[in-house]
């Protein structure tokens, strides 16, 4: 996980989305998982390729559209859309004991327009939410750092 996107009502700048999935004692302390692929499902991005939300290179006014993914919300004043991340072989799902969601964000603040970070629980069938831009600004890059809740284990 590691590049940015910000956002905007109408103009999403973009965000940086990294999961850090933190597996029992008996394997690695955790492991970076990068999105392997992002994709909208309503509103629109600015077409940049998954490989700008990798590396985490935007921070206070820095505005490279080049280095993040920008969402936009032409004219339903809504964007929707998910990543997908792939966890190695070697680390077994049922060892993944937390996830951690990083999101470098530089948007509005939730006044103006809230943004919700949710991850899918497979066990439920359902969304979860992580939390929200609480705290962003067009100042600067925010960075979040959500976590799962820990009521349900990662199967």
């Amino acid at each position: 996980m590691k590049r940015n996107l910000a956002f905007s009502i109408c103009t999403i700048l973009a965000l940086l989305f990294g999961l850090f999935a933190v597996p029992s004692q008996a394997w690695a302390a955790s492991s970076t998982l990068l999105p392997v692929s992002y994709t909208t499902t309503s509103g629109g991005d600015g077409g940049q390729p998954v490989t700008a939300l990798t590396v985490q290179d935007q921070s206070g006014s820095q505005n490279n559209w080049n280095n993040y993914v920008e969402f936009t919300t032409p004219s339903t004043n809504t964007y929707a859309g998910y990543r997908v991340y792939t966890v190695p072989g070697t680390i077994p799902a049922a060892s993944i004991t937390a996830i951690q969601v990083k999101a470098n964000f530089l948007g509005p603040a939730p006044a103006t327009q809230t943004w919700t970070w949710k991850i899918y629980n497979w066990n439920t069938s359902a969304w979860v939410n992580l939390g929200t831009n609480t705290g962003s600004s067009w100042s600067a890059w925010k960075l979040f750092i959500l976590m799962q809740p820990a009521r349900w284990r990662i199967m």
